[in-house]
C-alpha cells in the first residue's frame, strides 16, 4: 500500500500547490468527496482515467504522478517513524494501521445501519 499512500500524498501536495480543494479534485475526477479522501490517504486506488485526468490537471506525466515524491512522503507521512532502520518494516506497520482503520470503519458502518 506504500505506492497508494505515496500517490495520494503527492496528489494532495500538488493540489495544495495549485490551490485546489479536495472538492475541486473530486469534481474533476467525477467521484465523491469521500472517495477523494480515501484516494488522498492512500486508502483507495485511482483508475487509469482518473490518474490521466490528474496528470493533465497538474501539468505532469502519469509516470511522474504515479512515482510520487519520496522526499515529500517521508517528510509528511512517515516522519514520525524515521527511527526504523528498515523502511520495509515502517511500511508494514503503516499497512497494519491501514488494515485496522478499515476494520474499525467497517464495524462503525455496520452499527450505523
Amino acid at each position: 500500500m506504500q505506492s497508494a499512500r505515496m500517490f495520494g500524498n503527492y496528489v494532495n501536495f500538488l493540489a495544495e500547490e495549485n490551490r485546489l480543494s479536495h472538492s475541486d479534485l473530486s469534481r474533476a475526477l467525477g467521484c465523491s468527496d469521500f472517495q477523494m479522501e480515501l484516494l488522498l490517504k492512500g486508502r483507495a486506488y485511482a483508475s487509469f482515467g482518473q490518474v490521466s485526468k490528474l496528470a493533465e490537471l497538474f501539468h505532469t506525466t502519469v509516470e511522474k504522478l504515479l512515482s510520487g515524491d519520496p522526499k515529500q512522503y517521508n517528510a509528511t507521512v512517515v516522519h514520525c517513524m524515521n527511527d526504523f532502520q528498515n523502511s520495509d518494516n515502517r511500511e508494514k506497520i503503516l499497512d497494519f494501521i491501514d488494515d485496522y482503520v478499515d476494520v474499525v470503519n467497517a464495524v462503525d458502518m455496520h452499527h450505523q445501519s
